[in-house]
């Protein structure tokens, strides 16, 4: 079995990943030229364990012979506020394994929970607008935010209840 590549660390805000993106070089990540946004269904929210989450889900790509996993998960609202904030999986600077066709040149950011029947509360839609605001100050430039929907699967990624014309029009107008 291939080993499996990853980085788990854990910033609270996105205000604390992007004093972290600081520190690095952007042309560290060049190779991505687009965001793709999932949901992660299992778990949900309420199911969310933080570290032993992302362990369990990083045991789980493991065993299906991935390399790597999505880069980032943002979870706001679980159970214990220690588990919220931003989860890194795969380092940023490095390709991850999360939307086939898509995984060459894009990011996965997973969005704790399930969004095909309700979108996302407002407090984690913040943090997740805010986040899409940090990689791209970050690279200096705007980076097309797209749905694993969007990677030819027939996942709803990020949920049927997310407008995507909607998270990139805000996310933009946040850039300005």
């Amino acid at each position: 079995m291939r080993r499996f590549r990853m980085d788990i660390r854990r910033w609270a805000t996105p205000a604390d990943l992007a004093r972290h993106l600081g520190h690095y070089d952007p042309g560290i990540a060049l190779w991505w030229q687009r965001i793709v946004l999932h949901h992660t269904v299992v778990p949900t929210l309420a199911q969310w364990r933080g570290l032993r989450s992302m362990q369990a889900m990083a045991n789980y790509y493991r065993n299906l012979g991935w390399p790597a996993g999505p880069h980032l998960f943002i979870a706001v609202g679980s159970p214990r506020w220690q588990d919220d904030g931003i989860w890194q999986m795969t380092a940023l600077n490095e390709r991850g394994i999360h939307a086939g066709i898509c995984n060459a040149d894009s990011v996965g950011i997973e969005v704790v929970g399930r969004y095909d029947a309700a979108p996302w509360s407002p407090r984690m839609r913040a943090v997740v607008y805010d986040v899409l605001v940090a990689l791209q100050r970050w690279q200096r430039r705007q980076i097309h935010i797209i749905g694993h929907r969007d990677c030819n699967s027939p996942k709803s990624c990020p949920g049927r209840a997310i407008d995507l014309h909607v998270v990139r029009r805000d996310v933009a107008e946040a850039m300005q």
